[in-house]
């Protein structure tokens, strides 16, 4: 692009602007040349907001549900992937799960999110098949993998979350950590993010109540395009990942924004 080839520039701060530079202003007086390369992009290489299923799902059950996640979304003050994610719709809509033991199965439906929202999509799903004469499909769905995760620890015992924890509780910044670890402020940032969806940790010992109150916004502004990145990218560089990611804990914990 220009700024990469040396022919514009971009200044600092919140709001940047672009400039021109001393080889824009050759381009300018035709003493230099600007070659640009046109990308082609693939569309068949495109990523799918939605994950892959190796079996055809049921479009109009898709929207049926995409309408309930949308009520309870609006009811908690909350963007609709809190609620569900597309994925998980989709997967609805392919393997139509009719007990709750089924619907367990379904990838990004865990035990808080069955109790909460589980009765009011099977429900949506069950009518849908009995209208249309349509059995479950569970047993064409891949099991769940496990992860084993290897955590490591220290001689006392305590993994690597814990003792950022120990630290931040003792009274030491996320910067005074982060020297002492010898890991990056990011780093940390995430570790303690953890402790704040269990509750262990409040969202305002990280991020200031005038910024969490931005990021929030931010994240109901951008409704289902707020991914951590697009969020990042509308605040800018003053709010890092790790404060938007506190405050995205903050309320997958309580399930409301207002808190």
């Amino acid at each position: 692009d220009l700024i990469s080839q040396g022919f514009l520039a971009q200044t600092e701060g919140q709001y940047p602007t672009i400039v021109l530079t001393e080889k824009s202003e050759a381009v300018l007086r035709g003493t230099e040349r600007v070659e640009l390369i046109k990308v082609k992009i693939n569309e068949d290489k495109k990523v799918s907001l939605l994950r892959e299923v190796s079996h055809e799902y049921f479009k109009d059950l898709f929207d049926d549900l995409k309408k309930v996640r949308t009520a309870f979304a609006r009811e908690e003050n909350v963007p609709p992937y809190v609620v569900f994610s597309d994925a998980t719709l989709v997967e609805f809509a392919t393997y139509l799960p009719q007990t709750t033991d089924e619907i367990r199965r379904i990838s990004g439906v865990g035990d808080l999110k069955l109790e909460k929202y589980g009765a009011n999509f099977l429900k949506v799903i069950k009518d849908y098949c009995e209208n249309d004469k349509l059995v479950s499909r569970i047993n064409l769905k891949t099991p769940k993998r496990e992860q084993k995760k290897r955590t490591k620890r220290d001689a006392d015992g305590n993994d690597t979350y814990t003792v950022s924890l120990k630290m931040f509780k003792s009274g030491a910044s996320i910067a005074k950590i982060a020297e002492s670890r010898g890991m990056a402020e990011s780093t940390i940032e995430t570790h303690l993010v953890r402790f704040i969806q269990s509750g262990e940790i409040s969202v305002r010992e990280i991020v200031s109540n005038s910024k969490a109150e931005d990021i929030r916004n931010a994240i109901l502004k951008l409704d289902t395009e707020a991914t951590i990145e697009r969020v990042k990218e509308f605040l800018g560089e003053d709010y890092s990942y790790g404060e938007i990611r506190a405050v995205i804990a903050e309320f997958l914990r309580y399930g409301n924004m207002a808190r």
